[in-house]
Formats: structure tokens, sequence, C-alpha cells
């Protein structure tokens, strides 16, 4: 993996051409100014160019304030950039906030969420093969 850079609550790299893996940092309590920053730095890496993401909270406890929540659905820069996010968690707790967060702030771009890492990838290759099958 090639890291693209570090932020004060994350790590981001680049899994391929057009997947980026966010790593946030263990039991990290994730406040509005967080995202924000994480915002500002991935626009201007990506400069317009569309993405995937997939977010790992494997093995974590984090927690997101209601304006981190609402920022990442609906206000950032980055959002008219993706094309879907997969989220990794393995624990229930965790599991429970994402659904709730995806029911409550209902993000424009389409999210999924997986047991492992392995399981987002297939699922954004999938992704992937039915927009080529769209554009041919």
């Amino acid at each position: 993996m090639n890291k693209i850079f570090e932020i004060k609550c994350a790590t981001i790299e680049l899994l391929s051409d057009d997947v980026i893996l966010i790593q946030y940092l263990e039991d990290y309590a994730v406040e509005i100014d967080d995202v924000k920053e994480l915002d500002v730095k991935l626009s201007n890496y990506l400069k317009g160019k569309k993405i995937y993401t997939i977010t790992d909270f494997s093995n974590q406890f984090n927690s997101f304030s209601k304006e981190a929540q609402q920022f990442l659905a609906k206000e950032g820069k980055v959002i008219a950039l993706l094309l879907a996010s997969a989220v990794v968690i393995n624990n229930l707790p965790t599991r429970l906030l994402a659904r709730f967060f995806m029911r409550f702030h209902k993000p424009n771009y389409p999210v999924k969420i997986f047991a492992n890492i392995s399981n987002a990838k297939d699922w954004i290759a999938e992704l992937k093969q039915q927009d080529q099958k769209i554009a041919s």
C-alpha cells in the first residue's frame, strides 16, 4: 500500500488508482475539525478525480460527533468525488452505530458495511464492473 498522508485522526492509503483506504486511530473521538481536515487533504490530493473509499474500523470503538457525521454524509467537498464507500466493522457496537448513521444521515453515495477488507474490496470490484458495463 502507498501511504498518501496522515492526519491527526487517521492514515490514508492508496490501494489502487481509484480506491483509498482510511484507517482512523484506535478509540479516537472524531470531531468536526478532524473530518474537515480529511476533506481538505483528500480534495486537494484528488483534484476532481472520482474514487471509492474503504474505511476500516476493525477492532476499534471510534465515535463521531453529530457535526462530524453530518459533514461526512452531506457537506464535505470530497462527497462529490465518492463513487461508493465500504465500511469495515467487526464488532457489534460499532456496527450498530454505523447503521444508525447511515439511516439517520443518508449519505448521497452508496455505502455498505462489511466484516473484513477482502469483502469490501470485492464489492468495490463489482461496482467497477457494473460501471464499465454501463459505460460500454
